[in-house]
């Protein structure tokens, strides 16, 4: 849309502006960008005879637009990323001023700490509406906080050229400036321009889609919303363990327990401002608005970041005055107190802050096709306290991501602790034999699994989807089988060696299958414990020239063997883990090989491609002696 407005002044694209599209996709310029005809054919709602427009509002690429036409009046020339990196720093230093001249070095402090310590990092450098609005709304906050309503009302309204939604906050901010300036009857003139600029910037997204689409939103011609999506399920991008804020946020959750234990008290100092009741109506109103708009949307477990879903991003805001009140705190308890809680509270920010910037580095690829690291947790070690969402569990664990969910089928979770079950409803057969997917499979035999879990489903069979758990004694016993001197290679079946495919693997390919994570499991069973056995890994290996180095870690029933150092010149390759007969008889036949793969990298973090996945060692054969 930038390249439309700064070739064209089209806020809609035309045959001129795809043609300077496709220049700059074949630049190269930025990684995983679309290709130009099939972002022709996305939104096909959208297109006006040879014209075409997206599912989010122009005000955003209009901006970078006009910094580009603007340095280029002094002869200097940016790219189309760099004008949006510049528009991002631009966004930023004025949220910073504005906390910094309204909250002192309180607000300097917590504008820092919600950038630097939470999701919000990740979008630094990304083309997308996220940084504007996490900034803008902290400025419109802050603002209100100290009680300058027309400032907040035209900074939420400017987000709601993007967003629609903050168009009800921004009007109850004009209420409270109005009345405020009620009983003098004296407005100033800058006061009259923010307000005329705040009905202005809160029409121009329904007016223009209304009166070039005849609907006030793009989503809800083009397909992403639907009204009557329901207002709970928005709280999903709260709660959800994988695209939740707080599920993935520890700071945030703190800082929730922080506010529940000065609020009862403190009201007043919580929010920053004498009439804190307005400011509270306010947050009350912003949440609303959001909760209502994310309900409409109808994928929901899109838009990541590294794992959250942005949605979640729009609720930062909210956190401004309780991090505000937090560093004012620190500074009016006793000497003694005020050092030691300064220290512990600095410590704390440290950790929190190392392991944000580590986990939502702007480097970091998306990542919406595999469990967080507290879904993880959640689905394998308490996997009957949450059923999330079908559509987040089938895309985050099925190995498959955003394609049509198979039906009958069985998704297994991590560690095959939790599993969902996709029915044809009342129509399926009493016979059916639900087909297993996962990202692991745990080692399981998938067509043993498959009428276990049958049986165990029973009568749910004919339900729409079902949860439910399996034992860890249960996955054991399903162990799949290996003869002594078979070979297993890529495929499906019972001569391949994706049944014997723990965590930390990815989806099967035709030649093999690449392990995705630091550490990658192998479970199997032999039925002859009397002599001993090897296991042989052949394997290829992802490399780069400025990565040319792998170590692999194994370790057979818990016993650590050799490790091998994987390089070009030693592919292919094969690695070959030998266990003793007694080592069998005491695990009854179970041998369990993990793998630990120390320095993967994706080839989005070597600007490869878009492909986000970890690629440590890819399996192409799997031999038993």
């Amino acid at each position: 849309m930038q390249l439309a407005l700064a070739k064209t002044n089209h806020p809609y694209m035309t045959k001129p502006a795809w043609a300077e599209y496709q220049r700059f996709y074949e630049s190269g310029g930025v990684v995983g960008l679309e290709p130009n005809k099939q972002l022709q054919e996305k939104f096909p709602a959208l297109r006006l005879g040879a014209t075409a427009d997206f599912n989010h509002f122009w005000a955003y690429p209009l901006a970078a637009a006009a910094i580009r036409r603007a340095l280029e009046l002094v002869g200097l020339h940016l790219g189309p990323h760099q004008a949006f990196l510049l528009l991002h720093a631009i966004l930023f230093s004025a949220a910073l001023l504005a906390c910094g001249m309204w909250q002192r070095t309180y607000g300097v402090g917590a504008m820092l700490t919600l950038t630097l310590a939470s999701p919000m990092l990740w979008f630094s450098n990304k083309v997308h509406t996220e940084w504007m609005t996490v900034c803008v709304s902290i400025f419109a906050v802050a603002a209100a906080m100290r009680g300058s309503w027309t400032m907040a009302a035209v900074a939420l309204a400017t987000i709601s050229t993007q967003n629609i939604s903050f168009a009800l906050p921004a009007a109850l901010c004009t209420l409270f400036a109005l009345y405020r300036l009620y009983p003098t009857g004296k407005t100033s003139p800058f006061e009259v321009i923010l307000l005329c600029a705040t009905l202005v910037l809160a029409l121009a997204h329904p007016a223009y889609y209304y009166f070039r689409l005849g609907v006030i939103t793009p989503q809800l011609l083009a397909g992403g919303a639907q009204l009557d999506g329901g207002f709970l399920v928005s709280f999903n991008y709260l709660l959800d363990p994988d695209i939740g804020l707080l599920a993935n946020w520890p700071l945030g959750l703190l800082l929730l327990l922080f506010a529940a234990v000065r609020a009862r008290s403190d009201w007043a100092l919580l929010t920053g401002n004498a009439n804190h009741r307005q400011v509270l109506a306010l947050f009350a109103v912003i949440a609303f608005a959001n909760l209502f708009s994310q309900g409409a949307n109808q994928n929901m477990n899109s838009g990541a970041t590294v794992h959250v879903a942005r949605y979640g991003l729009w609720y930062l805001c909210l956190f401004y005055p309780l991090l505000v009140h937090l560093y004012k705190a620190l500074f009016v308890s006793g000497y003694l107190r005020r050092r030691l809680a300064i220290v512990a509270a600095g410590l704390a920010l440290l950790v929190l802050t190392t392991w944000n910037t580590r986990a939502f580095w702007p480097t970091r690829p998306q990542t919406y096709t595999s469990p967080s690291p507290a879904a993880k947790l959640v689905y394998s070690k308490f996997p009957g306290i949450y059923d999330p969402s079908w559509e987040i569990f089938f895309e985050r664990n099925s190995g498959l991501g955003e394609v049509g969910a198979p039906r009958p089928s069985i998704t297994l979770g991590p560690d095959c602790r939790k599993a969902l079950y996709l029915g044809l409803g009342p129509a399926t057969p009493a016979t059916t034999e639900p087909q297993i997917l996962g990202n692991s499979l745990c080692g399981m035999a998938p067509s043993q699994a498959s009428r276990s879990f049958a049986r165990q489903l029973g009568a749910r069979l004919a339900e729409d989807h079902a949860y439910f758990t399996i034992p860890s004694e249960v996955s054991t016993a399903m162990r799949a089988s290996a003869l002594l001197g078979s070979t297993y290679l890529p495929g499906a079946g019972d001569t391949s060696f994706q049944q014997f495919l723990g965590r930390g693997w990815g989806a099967g390919e035709a030649w093999g299958t690449w392990s995705t994570e630091p550490a990658a499991s192998i479970g199997l069973k032999v039925n002859d414990i009397n002599r001993p056995v090897t296991v042989v890994l052949h394997y290829n290996a992802f490399f780069h020239a400025s990565h040319s180095t792998l170590v692999v870690r194994p370790t057979v029933n818990g016993v650590a063997m050799s490790p091998v150092t994987v390089t070009p010149a030693g592919l292919p390759g094969a690695m070959q883990l030998n266990l003793p007969a007694d080592s069998l008889r005491h695990s009854g036949g179970l041998i369990d090989i993990e793998l630990q793969l120390d320095g993967i990298r994706s080839p989005a973090e070597l600007g490869l491609s878009a492909d986000a996945r970890t690629l440590g060692i890819g399996l192409t054969k799997l031999e038993v002696k």
